[in-house]
């Protein structure tokens, strides 16, 4: 199950990196004799999809109504109620930080607001108004502009209504310069054509040249097999040319995706109840920008969904609504190799639950939306396993406001060259860029499972996990170790990757309890309770902390005691709906001594 952390305030906390090269955090001499071995360090990040927005109707008043901001640059997703945001964020859904993770833009394809939660200067009226924003999955995109410092670009259409369908009469972008307005960005150039043509809905979606530089974006002609070729380059946007590959595409509801490495191209649609949907997989020439056929699969199935690849670029999952498939690239593309990893069986809850619209996490896990008006998502955990490995979980991921099906639509920012190729012309190192996430296990509070997430090409790892008395080794040269800690206490976890071409640092402290005392030295653990009042659920967030016995205590009004449930690091979901209205009380204790107590009013 996908592990939350949740906090109200409106900060942006991303402070790790400026402590990564001290000696005092670089502990064993092994850790030490690796760390000088290395020829080239990068300070450089790219970290542009570390931060989410989803939700709408914000500023309401209502706490189910707002956006929810999911920030990942922990590691793991933490969560943060954006309660004066002003727009609508429907399955059209982009959003844009700087490459420090630090959050600059979102957009719905209309109007972009941002990081104060506003409305940018000149960021209305960029297309046509629907429902206060665009409708169709992938219909806005940011990408960098290459070798252009605080230059961004916005990608969206502009449209036409046709019966009661709208379709993309041409394809636009706007310039933003992010140093603008004290850092809060301005557009400076707009609504500037690319593609005057009627193109498929949705599918904006872009790779990362082989050159390492520039982006390729590849768009499809309406009902057709023709496909628009745009290099985004340090002199601008342009078309290259066209091609005609593979089968038609028939014109329905979906995404499109590039695999991670970028050497495939997959495009999904939902066409109807009837017809059903269908899946067309290509590989992708990432010098050229060329696609070869691959496959086209007639899913007889209704429903909407969507698709995406795994992190090792083996997998790709599609989802037709309860059902959630993989197939693996290693093998022939039928329905027949396809295994279906899970089903939602509880789909009937309050709004509904089935699969929609899928994105990959920074933190390596594959993120579904819920297409009905619902605060929940799916999961796949794993997805780089094959099978159930994946451990798909549905209905798992807890939201702090309604969402109406959309998810943020993120390229791979974090992807480099090809070493060798006759695009190799830039000298642009691959350089790795160190990420990495934990959890605890719930048996053995002292054990944990590292996983790592860096990017660019990896090819030597080498973890300190500050805990040299460990019976354990302290020092691991795997990929994603477990260690057990040897006591409660703080440690400074770090991180080491290496290529030829260099090394990168990432380290985190990592909190084991019980740090509850009176006693001068030990802390509280921070822990937040929302909402209150409350509804259908309470989450009772542990924040920066990883528990060693803490239980949650819950009393109805006169004092009886309805129930225990043990807490842990993140966000920790209670069911409320099942009670009646009126007031409740919360004690939590770690390691038996009561460290809070909150009154909680159910509505």
């Amino acid at each position: 199950m996908a592990v939350l952390i949740v906090e109200v305030v409106l900060e942006n906390g991303f402070k790790l990196r400026k402590k990564l090269y001290t000696y005092q955090m670089i502990k064993a001499r092994l850790f030490l004799l690796f760390l000088l071995s290395m020829v080239q360090t990068t300070a450089r990040s790219q970290r542009h999809d570390f931060n989410w927005m989803i939700g709408y109707s914000g500023g309401l008043g209502d706490p189910q109504y707002g956006l929810t901001q999911i920030d990942f640059n922990m590691g793991k997703p933490i969560l943060r109620f954006i309660p004066n945001s002003k727009i609508y964020l429907f399955e059209a859904n982009a959003v844009y930080s700087d490459e420090n993770g630090k959050l600059l833009y979102y957009t719905n394809g209309y109007e972009i607001e941002n990081s104060d939660f506003k409305l940018m200067a000149n960021g209305d009226n960029l297309g046509v108004k629907y429902w206060s924003g665009l409708v169709s999955p992938q219909n806005v995109l940011f990408l960098p502009f290459p070798e252009k410092k605080d230059s961004t670009l916005l990608f969206y259409p502009n449209l036409r209504r046709v019966s009661s369908d709208f379709y993309e009469i041409d394809l636009r972008y706007c310039l933003l310069n992010n140093s603008l307005n004290n850092g809060k960005g301005k557009i400076i150039e707009r609504d500037k054509i690319i593609i005057n043509d009627t193109l498929s809905e949705g599918g904006l979606t872009s790779c990362k040249h082989a050159n390492g530089r520039d982006w390729w974006i590849l768009m499809n002609e309406l009902n057709s097999n023709k496909f628009y070729k745009i290099l985004i380059d340090p002199q601008g946007v342009s078309v290259m040319d066209t091609q005609l590959v593979g089968d038609v595409i028939i014109d329905g509801l979906g995404q499109s995706k590039f695999s991670p490495d970028g050497s495939f191209y997959a495009v999904y649609q939902s066409v109807s109840d009837s017809e059903g949907a269908y899946l067309y997989l290509y590989s992708f020439n990432r010098c050229n920008g060329m696609l070869s056929y691959i496959a086209t699969q007639h899913i007889n199935k209704s429903g909407w969904g969507g698709i995406e690849f795994s992190p090792n670029s083996r997998f790709l999952y599609h989802c037709s609504g309860l059902q959630l498939y993989q197939y693996d690239l290693h093998e022939t593309i039928t329905l027949e190799n396809r295994i279906e990893i899970d089903t939602i069986i509880d789909r009937y809850l309050p709004w509904g639950s089935s699969y929609f619209l899928q994105q990959l996490g920074p933190d390596g896990r594959i993120y579904i939306s819920n297409p009905y008006s619902s605060d929940i998502m799916h999961v796949i955990n794993n997805p780089d396993q094959k099978g159930l490995g994946c451990n798909p979980t549905y209905n798992s991921f807890k939201l702090l406001t309604i969402n109406a099906g959309s998810i943020s639509n993120m390229p791979n920012y974090r992807l480099g060259k090809i070493q060798g190729s006759i695009c190799d012309s830039l000298n642009i190192d691959n350089i790795p860029l160190a990420h990495w996430r934990y959890e605890q296990d719930t048996s053995n509070y002292l054990e944990f499972i590292f996983t790592d997430l860096s990017a660019y090409e990896v090819k030597q790892w080498c973890w300190n996990f500050g805990d040299p008395d460990s019976r354990v080794k302290n020092i691991s040269m795997d990929k994603n170790p477990i260690h057990i800690f040897s006591k409660n206490g703080t440690y400074d976890v770090c991180l080491i990757v290496k290529n030829n071409n260099g090394a990168d640092t990432l380290c985190r402290t990592v909190k084991i309890g019980p740090m509850v005392s009176t006693h001068e030295g030990l802390t509280v653990p921070e822990i937040h309770v929302w909402p209150n009042p409350c509804e259908e659920f309470l989450i009772i967030n542990v924040l920066d902390y990883n528990p060693q016995s803490m239980i949650l205590h819950f009393y109805n009004q006169f004092g009886i005691l309805l129930k225990n449930e043990s807490l842990y690091q993140g966000s920790n979901i209670v069911e409320m709906d099942q009670l009646l209205n009126g007031v409740y009380f919360i004690k939590v204790s770690e390691n038996g001594n009561e460290i809070m107590s909150v009154k909680i009013i159910k509505l």
